[in-house]
């Protein structure tokens, strides 16, 4: 093996009970590229960093680290070897300073077994410069945006020097120039001489920064190709063994009267004299950039912020919006952005997520609760051992299907959806989609929140613009472009 191969992994294998995560995997990283691994939801991509991180073990196969064959690994064993992980879900303790953050579980301590401050703070000053933030070591965590929060992550995995960097959705809450920041780092860690291993489900992303794509499907690898004069037509064909088609299957469904109805709302100081109404059958699109006001608008709606002023009707009849019970009386489901952190309990099983919001009192008939619910699982192909099975051990496409289902369950009239597809691979992607559309046609009516142009346009009858706490400008289907989007999205509230 050449001294240019960090990892050499053949004939992986690992199960969990029954399920075979992984099955005769092979992969290899190079020094000095950026390896894309590449596969729908539940393909094995989160077990296979895992392995090579330490933190699974693998059942059967041979993995290579920097030309050391692998045996007894760990987290301690895989960071000796030279391996940093910086995952989906950030691992920063919030009221820890930066500092502390950095080094923790690997502090500098002198003989005493007390922490060696003088030392950690030299130190510390490199991953941070590295990665071009600039703040005080002894910040928390908890303080800061979610963008330096994501680079205190990276930093921390920079700070034991290592070879070989897994990046886990590194992008998913970071936008425009946050984005191209993190790129000029991997582009830098390249030239330096390491490997990065880099999950994303953003193809643009992975043909504009990677070398190599791995696609992995259903445990099993399916080939690598180089990224250069690949397309994203046959990287999706490798990823779900068929031709989807189009990514947007939005149907044309026949629109009808007015179903929800807003009325000079404003809420928390920002929002301001918002109007607007969606109708039957009727998907509209809520554009804006971060901060112009799209969440806040639908929490007010969905009654988790109380407004200062308006009215809100569904299908004519004004209804009161104190708390989200309010809102799922009046059959308005809210799909939050952040599914794992609001929109479900993770502790919880598949079955006691779908039927929460649809539990009328202290007192359950459970039997009765759950008759329906084998029913949403299979029409929502949700993938999960049984019904019993804890949604946090679920992919995050079969997490965001659980919401669905559960707010399926509630019979509503009104869906807000919120960054629907945030993480999520394009096969589940065209599923949620099929089902907004399928929605639609029941005589619903959605509004979808997307920071992704191309899912605003491509599935939105109509699209409303949002800006600095205002609905600037509501858009025809016909007058949909970037550029009109873009336009309005930087208008100014005094403008």
């Amino acid at each position: 093996m050449g001294n240019d191969v960090l990892v050499s992994i053949s004939n992986l294998r690992k199960s969990f009970g029954k399920v075979l995560a992984l099955n005769d995997v092979s992969f290899e990283l190079k020094r000095g590229e950026v390896h894309a691994l590449l596969g729908e939801n539940g393909a094995g991509k989160s077990t296979l960093i895992k392995v090579i991180s330490g933190v699974h073990t693998p059942d059967e196969g041979e993995m290579i680290i920097k030309g050391q064959k692998i045996s007894n690994y760990s987290p301690k064993k895989a960071r000796s070897s030279g391996v940093a992980t910086v995952f989906q879900e950030l691992s920063l303790v919030n009221e820890l300073s930066v500092e502390d953050n950095i080094f923790l579980g690997h502090e500098v301590s002198v003989a005493t077994g007390a922490l060696n401050r003088t030392v950690m703070r030299k130190k510390v000053n490199e991953p941070l410069e590295y990665v071009g933030l600039n703040v005080s070591t002894q910040t928390k965590a908890g303080s800061l945006g979610s963008a330096q929060q994501q680079l205190v992550e990276i930093a921390k995995a920079l700070s034991t020097d290592p070879d070989i960097i897994i990046m886990d959705e590194p992008t998913d809450k970071l936008y425009g120039d946050e984005q191209k920041q993190l790129y000029r780092i991997i582009a830098k860690l390249r030239e330096d001489g390491k490997g990065i291993i880099y999950i994303s489900h953003k193809l643009e992303e992975i043909l504009l920064i990677a070398d190599r794509v791995t696609v992995l499907r259903d445990g099993k690898y399916i080939s690598t190709t180089d990224t250069k004069g690949a397309t994203h037509e046959q990287l999706i064909s490798m990823m779900v063994g068929r031709d989807i088609g189009s990514l947007f299957p939005k149907e044309k469904v026949p629109i009808g009267d007015d179903v929800l109805t807003v009325k000079d709302l404003s809420c928390g100081g920002y929002l301001q004299n918002i109007n607007f109404s969606v109708r039957s059958g009727e998907i509209l699109g809520i554009g804006g950039l971060v901060g112009s006001g799209r969440t806040m608008l639908a929490q007010s709606i969905a009654g988790v912020i109380k407004t200062d002023a308006g009215k809100v009707f569904v299908d004519g009849e004004e209804i009161s919006l104190k708390s989200p019970k309010d809102a799922i009386k009046s059959r308005i489901a809210y799909l939050l952005e952040d599914r794992k952190r609001y929109g479900l309990v993770l502790s919880m099983s598949c079955l006691d997520n779908i039927i929460l919001p649809s539990i009328p009192s202290f007192v359950v008939n459970k039997k009765e609760l759950t008759k329906n619910t084998d029913g949403l699982v299979s029409k929502l192909s949700i993938k999960t051992p049984s019904l019993n099975t804890y949604v946090g051990n679920l992919s995050g496409g079969n997490q965001q299907k659980v919401v669905i289902a559960k707010w399926l369950s509630t019979k509503a009239r009104v869906f807000i959806f919120d960054e629907p597809t945030q993480g999520i691979d394009v096969g589940t992607k065209a599923e949620i989609y099929k089902l907004m559309c399928s929605l639609a046609k029941e005589g619903c009516c959605i509004l979808m929140i997307s920071s992704d142009m191309n899912e605003l346009l491509s599935m939105s009858d109509r699209v409303a613009v949002m800006s600095s706490g205002q609905m600037v400008g509501v858009l025809n289907h016909d007058e949909c472009t970037p550029e009109n989007v873009l336009r309005y999205a930087f208008e100014r509230s005094d403008s």
